[in-house]
């Protein structure tokens, strides 16, 4: 039996875009926010991870629900995903920064306005066009998606003959 919350006949395709959006999203960044945040914890400083994060989960928490109240995709979206961008954007830069051999906590002091506006460049660059790792993911998703209706398809012919 399967636990139904709202009768099926109420629910209409918009309900289940708007549903599917809100998992997609959050699922979408994971991979880079998960990646980037233990990076930064792990080589740049354990110390500012931990609000970073916080505010990460934040601005995820808002995504569904405003999402919900529009009912649609609407700009006002981009108030829930903006601050998940520079977080990313921040790590990232931290990593880099380190990596290179520079100063994190220099750079953060001597210019924390423009530190701030190139994370979070970085970071809506990483994640909006999909660079560095989109190619990579969408690859894997494509392919996987493809074995995934191959099989199904499979499934059904044998199904059709029995």
């Amino acid at each position: 039996m399967i636990y139904q919350v709202f009768p099926p006949a109420n629910l209409t395709e918009q309900y289940h875009l708007v549903a599917q959006r809100m998992g997609g999203n959050t699922l979408e960044q994971a991979p880079t926010f998960l990646t980037c945040l233990w990076l930064y914890t792990l080589f740049v400083d354990s110390a500012t991870a931990v609000p970073l994060g916080y505010l990460y989960l934040a601005s995820r928490s808002a995504y569904p629900v405003m999402y919900a109240l529009a009912g649609e995709f609407a700009v006002h979206l981009e108030f829930a995903t903006t601050p998940g961008y520079a977080m990313i954007g921040f790590c990232m830069l931290g990593i880099w920064t380190k990596a290179m051999g520079g100063d994190w906590n220099e750079a953060i002091h001597e210019n924390l306005m423009g530190t701030t506006g190139k994370a979070y460049l970085i970071g809506f660059l990483s994640l909006f066009p999909g660079l560095p790792l989109g190619p990579f993911y969408f690859s894997l998703h494509y392919f996987s998606h493809q074995r995934w209706r191959h099989r199904r398809n499979n499934k059904a012919i044998n199904k059709a003959k029995i």
